[in-house]
Order: C-alpha cells, then structure tokens, then sequence
C-alpha cells in the first residue's frame, strides 16, 4: 500500500502550525498555500498495487466525482513532467469497478436486495470500498513497471497531474507473465463435511471482453479429502440464471463456475461461451469464446492446487448448462472422458430454437453471422449436429436426455443430433420422454437412468461404442408428434474392457434387457491395440460361459484405428468380443 496525504494529514499540520505562536502567521500561510496546491489532486489515492498469479493489481479511491480513469505505465517513476512518455495501457477505468456485481447478481437472482460490497483482493482479506475503482491487467510485459492514474471528468476533460505517492507510484511493481491464481473469498461446509472454497477469478484479456472482469466459482471436497490421494472430478455448468454453488459429491472433487457477465443482457449468460468483440456493437466483428477459454483455465488450475484423477475429469450440465457441456465438451477429449447433458439445445440457429434472441444481442443476427474464434461462422460453430457429423476423431463418450414436449428449448433439433452421432459412430446413449423441459428424467427407460456413464467411461482406457442398435426407438423427424413418444438410443449394454494390446481389443459385453438384439460394434480411444486404414482385422464373439462362437470373421479397417462390425447379435449373457490383427 502506497502512502498518500489526505485532508485529514492536512488538518493535523494546520492544528500543529496554529499552536506554536512564534511562527504562526508564517507556517499558517504555507498551510494554505499547500492545502490550495492540493485540491485539483488529492482526491485520488492509489491504496493497492501488486502483482499476483500473471496479472497487475491495481485500486484506488477518489473523493472526486470522474467519468472515468486512466492508467499509465513507465519503467522509471512517471511524473507531470514525463507524463507524455508514459505508455497508456488502460482508457476505461469507470468508477465503482471495484464492486463485486457477481454477488449483487446472486442476491438479486434470490430476490435480496443488493449487498453493494467490493471485492477481494487478497485471499480471505477485506472487501473493497464499492465505490473505489480497480484495474487488474494481464501481464504481457515482464520487467518493474511503474503506474499512475489521472481523471477524465465528466465531458471528457483529463487532469494530467501527477503527484508521487498519491495517484502515482513511488516504487515499482515487478510483474512477470504467468497463470491465474484465484482469489480465495471464503470457506465453509456443507452438512456432511464437504469443504468447500469459494474463488474470485479476475479474467485475462484473453478471457473476456473486458480484462481483470471477475467472475466466480466454488470447488467442493469429499468428506475424509487427502491432498495426496487421486479423486474423479466433475464440472458442473449451472442453467440460465443460475450461479456458482457447492455441491457435495461422496468421494469426488466438483468445480461450479459462476457464468456472469455485468456488461451483457439477460442475466449477464453468454451460455457458457461467449460474445462479440465489438459488443454491445454486434454487427461486426469476431464472436470470441472468451468462457470456454477460462473453464479450460479453471480446470487446469484445480488439477494443479486439488489431487484430481486426470483421467477422470467429467462434464455435467442442464439446460444452458447441457447446451455447453455438449459445445464446450465435446471439442476437448483432451481434458474430458465423459459428457452428462440435460436438455441441451444443440442448434440454436434453426428458427424454432430458444433464445434466438438473447443470442442475437451477444453474437448479432444469425444471417449475420459473424465469424467465430474457432470454427466458421458462429451460429455454425454452435450446431454440434454438424460437428459430430464432421468430426470422426474419438470424442468424449456422451450421455444425453431430451423431452419431446419442452418447450423451452425445443425438440426440433434433437433427433438430427442424436443421428449424426449414431451415424459417425461416437461413443453416447441418449433417452426422450414427456417429462418437459424441468423434469426430463420423468418416464425415460432404465436402461438409460441406470447406466453411469462417470463410472463406466475413463480417459486412458478405451471404450466400446454401440451404434445402429435393433433395439433402438425412432426419435422422428424433429414434429413432436412424429416418432415415438417416449424412446433410447443405444442403451442397455453394459460392457468391460478386456484388452487392449498391440495385438488384440477384447471386451465383455451383454445387453441388460435381456432380449435378443443386434448392433454395430466399434471401439474409441484405443490405447495399445493400434492399426491402419484398409488393414484386416478378425473378430470372435463367443458365449463367456460356454466359449461357443457366436459369430466371426473379418472387417477391414475404416481408418487407421478404426472398425466397425455390424449387427453382432447379443442377450442377456455375457459374450466376450475379441478383435486382432490378421495374419499378413
């Protein structure tokens, strides 16, 4: 913290001055004329700046009314003098940005009123003045930088006096370029003994369209956590309107992110994305992925300060939450085993989907359709029919459930999704029902409740993908009437992994039910068992019990690691699959 002379300092002097009479008129007048000398500046006060975690912190206070501030930044000390040398590295510093909005959104979202406290700063230390102004810039500069911040009044006019100590810094604040290290703003328990501790993360540039915005989240322990041990970890992206929470998960880690923005509509949601780089000018432009670039942050955060199983990270959500796990998930198998979504809307730019116009004011218009940052167009990119069907390298393994009659994000776009996923052989089960968009689970076979995907389905292990199952139901052409009402994909089989080595993939495999069926066979994410495009491969299907062969022959590879085998026939016994390398 940067000392400053403030009125107080000021009055103490004057009552020093008037109490000794030999040289009260004359210390009296040096009173006043540096009290006169002080009034166009002292209103600012630098109380805070630091480095933390790759990033500049930087707060003050203003007795002054301002329209907003700037911030300077030089290797010596900046004064008037030198000020036109100083490098401008921030325009836009408004007043009161260092009040904690996300707790102002949480209460209003419960209907409390606003508690208009500041942020922190400082793990577990003192909330901000609301009304002071903080600036926190992601360093791309190593080196010791000094800082000053002058005031832009009300009609655009800058005061570009500097004063040493006061509204600039006297000493430098040595930077260097690094990762994010979250601010620790509380801890607590849930009944149970789960530990849970919840973080304020200040966004990179990268992150946000506007730098050091925070945002939040919550990770929770199991009861009994070592830090040495090695636990399954879940991230869980709230619904529309929802926030970061705690949620106790018996022998797991959980993350719950918190997807605000103050600066953008409804509810701040940018469904776990993110918007345009000209907002609130839409109509040009890049539509970033400013949020999938902080969750894959996160993630590799928590892996590094928490003992998370790497290879059993998992994504969970519903609604909005579902939207990005399916988005979001499915372009990162390098981080993800396995997807869990709840009605997710897989293509927001078909004309009866939801929220078309909540997404029009983040990403424009989809005729518009402004580039993204990663694949095309943005009302493109977020068509995860397309991708799955453009896509055949191997993906989370997915569980999805839908609800004809939901009528919030609605059914329209489901079945295309549910077979472009079929039909590129990804590894995923998907069930629809009547149960609406709150209650999906309402009425869905159980053979798709009763199958846990975060179980069966590990990132170093490969896995078994049924696809063109005979028991599979007709999800229709997208009318809700059409198809069956109530129906699964892919379900009930229940397999093991036997092998998988240089020379053979094996794998257990039974269909629950019990009847007789048949189905493509295909294995993902093999580990050893590895070969080329055209390659011949022999495959047996035996009873486990009675080692009868139930089928064989031989396929040829469809790409290098790669094979499919249609329509092996099971039961309700278990049968062992076994898939080798022909004899050249």
């Amino acid at each position: 913290m940067h000392a400053r002379i403030g009125k107080t300092m000021w009055y103490n002097m004057y009552v020093v001055f008037i109490i000794n009479n030999k040289m009260r008129t004359t210390l009296l007048s040096l009173a006043i004329t540096l009290s006169l000398a002080c009034r166009g500046f002292c209103g600012i006060a630098i109380e805070h700046a630091f480095a933390r975690g790759g990033q500049v912190f930087l707060h003050w206070s203003d007795t002054e009314a301002a329209e907003r501030y700037r911030v300077y930044r030089s290797l010596s000390e900046i004064t008037t003098a030198n000020l036109d040398q100083a490098e401008l590295v921030a325009d836009k510093v408004l007043p009161g940005s260092a009040k904690d909005t996300t707790a102002t959104y949480v209460e209003t979202i419960n209907n409390r009123p606003d508690p208009n406290i500041g942020l922190r700063i400082q793990d577990l230390g003192p909330t901000l003045n609301p009304a002071d102004a903080l600036w926190v810039h992601t360093v791309q500069v190593e080196g010791s930088y000094y800082y000053a911040v002058t005031r832009v009044a009300n009609g655009g006019q800058e005061d570009r006096t500097i004063y040493a100590g006061q509204n600039s810094l006297a000493q430098p604040v040595l930077q260097a370029i690094g990762p994010v290290v979250p601010v620790l703003e509380s801890t607590g328990t849930l009944s149970g003994n789960y530990a849970y501790k919840n973080y304020i993360w200040y966004r990179r540039n990268t992150e946000c369209l506007r730098e050091g915005h925070h945002t939040k989240f919550t990770v929770t322990t199991t009861p009994g956590y070592n830090p040495s041990g090695s636990y399954p970890t879940v991230l869980f992206l709230h619904h529309y309107g929802h926030y970061n929470t705690p949620l106790g998960w018996y022998g797991w880690i959980t993350i719950s992110p918190c997807n605000y923005n103050s600066f953008l509509p409804n509810r701040g949601n940018d469904w776990w994305y993110g918007c345009c780089d000209q907002y609130p000018t839409v109509t040009s432009g890049t539509v970033v992925n400013y949020t999938e670039r902080y969750l894959l942050a996160l993630v590799d955060w928590v892996k590094a300060n928490y003992a998370v199983n790497t290879n059993r990270v998992y994504l969970q959500g519903g609604s909005m939450g579902g939207t990005g796990s399916v988005s979001f998930g499915l372009r990162h198998p390098e981080v993800f085993a396995a997807i869990r979504a709840t009605v997710p809307q897989v293509n927001p730019k078909l004309l009866e989907s939801g929220f078309r116009s909540h997404f029009a004011m983040i990403w424009g218009n989809a005729d518009t359709n402004l580039p993204s940052s990663d694949d095309g167009g943005v009302w493109d990119r977020m068509n995860s029919a397309a991708y799955a069907a453009s896509h055949s390298e191997d993906l989370p393994f997915l569980k999805v459930e839908n609800s004809k009659n939901d009528f919030i994000l609605p059914w329209t776009q489901i079945p295309q999704f549910y077979r472009a996923l079929n039909n590129s052989r990804h590894g995923f089960i998907s069930a629809w029902g009547q149960g609406g968009h709150g209650q999906s689970s309402t009425g869905l076979p159980g053979e798709y409740l009763s199958w846990d995907v975060f179980a069966k389905v590990v990132r170093n292990s490969s896995y078994v993908v049924v696809s063109n199952s005979s028991a599979n139901d007709d999800p229709g052409n997208g009318d809700v009437l059409d198809g069956d009402p109530v129906g699964q994909m892919n379900c009930g089989y229940d397999w093991t992994i036997q092998a998988d080595t240089p020379q053979e993939w094996k794998a257990r495999i039974r269909y629950t039910p019990g009847r007789s069926v048949r189905a493509d066979i295909s294995a993902r994410r093999l580990q050893q068992f590895q070969f080329t495009q055209g390659q011949q491969l022999n495959y047996l299907l035996e009873d486990e019990a009675t080692h009868a062969t139930i089928a064989s022959g031989t396929v040829s590879a469809e790409r290098d690691n790669f094979f499919v085998i249609p329509q092996l026939p099971f039961d309700g016994t278990n049968r062992i699959l076994r898939v080798s390398l022909s004899s050249p």
